[in-house]
């Protein structure tokens, strides 16, 4: 089974600077978030992919998830 997305999916990558104006968290705190070792290590926080030796990016749609997630878990503890 091939899980490449076909040629009418749309995937938007975005990069770290997008990254930390969705979220309003700032660099140092995303990549503690995406560091296993970091005591601020977020498993559910999307991962990253290298697009190249130099550039991490984002898939926009798996970060919106996590931000509707967390979104979701305020509003059901402010109950």
């Amino acid at each position: 089974m091939n899980n490449s997305p076909k040629q009418s999916d749309s995937i938007n990558l975005i990069v770290l600077s997008q990254v930390c104006q969705k979220t309003q968290l700032g660099k140092t705190s995303i990549y503690s978030k995406i560091n296993p070792n970091s005591k601020y290590h977020d498993p559910s926080f999307p991962r990253s992919i290298r697009i190249s030796d130099a550039r991490i990016a984002w898939i926009e749609s798996e970060l919106n998830e996590w931000i509707a997630s967390k979104i979701e878990a305020s509003r059901s503890s402010a109950k």
